[in-house]
């Protein structure tokens, strides 16, 4: 078998080197009319300044030798759409087999479709075409070879293209850094930033920043950026017109995922300009927080001033509001508007509208918009599995997650925390017959860490303890809580006393009583379910005893 992936791999190289290998001399064909060359290169660049990509290609299959400038034409246009990526690489190819000698113009077009494919093979040949060219120390040509190999994840030769650079401007530091940002190496980024400003003595811009405040808020180091709020300031970004919208919209965002609403809030209200990422981005803050009231808020009042974006981000945040409010008929009008604007499509906004029928306990609705997505992720699974799991339907949950699988779809925390449930739901049904559900739920407890790398969170340990302690399994829910890694808080505890006043064991609820009360004030209402553990065991004194407790435990609060 490795014979064989080594045999298809020498292939796929020997094929895009006969496919990428230029010849030794290269010459651009000569044209009968200069003058219908350059009309058709007009006509060609107005379809594409208009987006008619189609109509574009079609007038270019008709000009009998497009030259450079027409290959470069459309290429770009390819390049800049990233569905159409991998036809502007094929239209590279072409060029080369037609003879046709790439320039300094042609080398960082097609680089920007391998990036935009993550194609690092081809990437790699047209950084050998461009050494042969002679024009790999091209300032523009070594830019775009940085950003694909920082794209494609291959730091070494990012590095190496980096440092070979003859002159390194702005732009080729701020591509390096995006680099750095895009896949979360933060100390990276700030040392790279750091040595922008040290070494190159270059001054950071808004490509800068806006690059930078993602990582930042991914980080939430607050601290951080509000230096880079500071720095904004200074240098008076904020007050440009198409950099302040950049800087100003990265800022808020940065602040909402950081917790700070307030100060999210004063920037945006500082903003001169405003687009729809910069609304989504406030709305979508606030929905983070949980401040669901006033994220709908904010999305009516958008509205209101007819700013009708509609933007799938600011979608999907207003209906995760309607969802946590409850307001069902506002999500309906949503729906409604997604349907008339097109933007249902959108797998966000789709999601978003899947969780909350589910939610909403509209389970039927639910099931009919996830039939009629188009494309669907773990999300778009995990939402309809909770929504089952939530209005009991826990055979059908499995069913799910079942399907889910067969789809090769991964899934994630949130999957884990509907399909532990589910276990738990059926054992509450199946009395007696617990043992195989219980077995199922050690079993994707044991899965979700081990084959999918996911760490359980308090969630997840809550619906095994609770699973465990219906199925009677009291000792072993005691011996995993005192496992956890994590303090186990009251709900954990609550799970199993609940259990032991089930199956009236006296002694554990006791234990577990103890531990509830050294949790402080939150754990003193549950002398109540200690209460009962004794009253149904018929020990009517020690009942009282529990309540004279209770009283005075509340007395001290």
């Amino acid at each position: 078998m490795l014979l064989l992936h080594h045999r298809r791999r020498r292939h796929h190289v020997h094929a895009a080197h006969r496919l990428f290998s230029t010849a030794a001399c290269l010459h651009p064909p000569s044209f009968e009319s200069i003058e219908d060359q350059q009309s058709l290169l007009l006509q060609l660049q107005g379809h594409i300044a208009r987006g008619h990509l189609s109509r574009a290609r079609h007038l270019f299959d008709q000009i009998p030798s497009p030259d450079v400038r027409a290959y470069n034409a459309l290429i770009q246009a390819y390049s800049s759409t990233p569905p159409a990526a991998a036809d502007g690489l094929h239209l590279y190819r072409r060029m080369l087999r037609h003879r046709l000698a790439p320039n300094h113009y042609t080398f960082p077009f097609a680089l920007k479709a391998c990036s935009a494919l993550a194609d690092l093979l081809c990437g790699r040949a047209i950084h050998r075409h461009a050494i042969h060219a002679g024009l790999h120390d091209d300032l523009f040509v070594s830019t775009a070879l940085l950003d694909m190999y920082l794209k494609c994840a291959c730091f070494p030769d990012a590095a190496h293209v980096f440092a070979t650079m003859p002159a390194r401007d702005l732009v080729a530091w701020n591509a390096m850094l995006a680099g750095y940002a895009h896949h979360a190496m933060y100390h990276h980024a700030l040392g790279h930033l750091l040595s922008m400003q040290a070494q190159a003595r270059l001054r950071p811009n808004a490509s800068t920043l806006v690059a930078l405040l993602p990582l930042l808020a991914q980080q939430g180091a607050l601290a951080q950026g509000t230096s880079v709020h500071a720095y904004c300031i200074r240098a008076c970004l904020h007050r440009k017109v198409t950099d302040g919208v950049l800087v100003g919209t990265a800022l808020l965002d940065m602040y909402a995922k950081c917790g700070s609403l307030v100060y999210a809030r004063r920037v945006f209200d500082a903003m001169p300009t405003r687009n729809e990422v910069t609304w989504s981005a406030l709305i979508g803050g606030f929905v983070l927080c949980s401040r669901m009231t006033q994220a709908f808020g904010l999305f009516k009042g958008m509205l209101a001033q007819g700013l009708c974006f509609l933007s799938p981000t600011s979608i999907a945040s207003a209906l995760r509001a309607c969802a946590a409010l409850d307001d069902l008929r506002m999500g309906e009008q949503l729906h409604a508007l997604l349907a008339k604007s097109g933007v249902h499509a959108d797998l966000t906004a789709g999601n978003s509208l899947l969780s909350m029928y589910a939610k909403a306990g509209l389970i039927d609705q639910a099931i009919a918009f996830f039939d009629e997505m188009a494309i669907k992720d773990n999300v778009s699974y995990s939402a309809l599995l909770s929504g089952y799991v939530q209005n009991g339907r826990a055979e059908e949950a499995f069913l799910v997650f079942r399907k889910m699988q067969a789809c090769n779809v991964e899934p994630d925390a949130a999957t884990m925390v509907s399909l532990i449930p589910a276990c738990s739901h059926l054992a509450a049904l199946q009395h007696g017959s617990h043992s195989g559900l219980v077995t199922e739920g050690r079993h994707w407890f044991h899965v979700m860490a081990h084959r999918y790398g996911l760490t359980p969170k308090m969630e997840h340990y809550i619906c095994m303890v609770d699973l465990l302690s219906r199925g009677g399994y009291l000792d072993e829910a005691y011996e995993f809580i005192q496992s956890m890694p994590l303090r186990a808080d009251v709900r954990v505890w609550v799970a199993l006393l609940g259990a032991c006043r089930v199956y009236k064991n006296i002694d554990l609820g006791k234990r577990v009583s103890r531990m509830i009360q050294e949790l402080g004030p939150e754990g003193t209402g549950n002398f109540v379910l200690l209460s009962n553990i004794y009253s149904a065991a018929g020990r009517f004194d020690e009942a009282a005893e529990v309540r004279i407790i209770q009283k005075a435990a509340v007395g001290l609060r």
